[in-house]
């Protein structure tokens, strides 16, 4: 078994971790694939999209296309929308 690691002072400083590869928040890696597919599906039909928070704190996804914007409380909203103008076959 390995020792953890330890951050060391050097010359009577310590030295601050930098290691900035761990999420704050963990995320469902159910919830990360379903949102970069539809980020990618979304880019191919030629929309950008962004997944952020209302005034209120809650979750939204927004969705853009020629300065046409429209705003989703869920992903499953946003897809069944992308699905309809896009013209996916399911």
């Amino acid at each position: 078994m390995a020792a953890p690691y330890v951050q060391k002072p050097v010359g009577g400083l310590a030295i601050a971790d930098t290691k900035t590869d761990t999420p704050i928040i963990a995320e469902s890696s159910d919830t990360g694939k379903a949102w970069r597919n539809f980020q990618a599906t979304a880019a191919i039909a030629g929309f950008t999209s962004w997944n952020t928070l209302d005034d209120n704190g809650k979750a939204i996804v927004i969705v853009s296309r020629w300065g046409r914007t429209r705003d989703f409380t869920s992903l499953e909203d946003a897809q069944r929308w992308l699905a309809q103008v896009s013209g996916a076959r399911s």
